[in-house]
């Protein structure tokens, strides 16, 4: 993985990693999609899946397809998003950008 910022990551940054190790070591894959990642996916989008992530976007708790009835209650993950919506490209870097870091997790 390469970055161009210098900041700091929890991210492998610096040295090649296969995307299994990342995708199962760093990244947070079954976390429910933000509103954030929604209008992310937006700007790749266009025609019907742009409608469909924008109302799934829409933060009024009464919207029927809305962000509350579409992503929070039935807890939808970013990818489970995406595979709703095939036509929208979104590159890995943005992917991985969008997804939150691995937290601890203590057993």
């Amino acid at each position: 993985l390469e970055t161009a910022e210098a900041q700091r990551s929890r991210l492998p940054v610096g040295r090649s990693v296969p995307l299994f190790v990342v995708l199962s070591y760093f990244v947070e894959l079954q976390q429910v999609a933000t509103v954030e990642q929604l209008e992310m996916l937006i700007q790749f989008a266009d025609g019907d899946d742009a409608t469909l992530l924008q109302q799934y976007a829409n933060t009024d708790p009464a919207a029927p397809e809305g962000y509350t009835a579409s992503i929070l209650k039935p807890k939808r993950t970013l990818l489970e998003v995406l595979e709703q919506v095939p036509e929208v490209e979104v590159d890995l870097g943005t992917l991985l950008g969008a997804l939150p870091t691995m937290r601890p997790r203590f057993y």
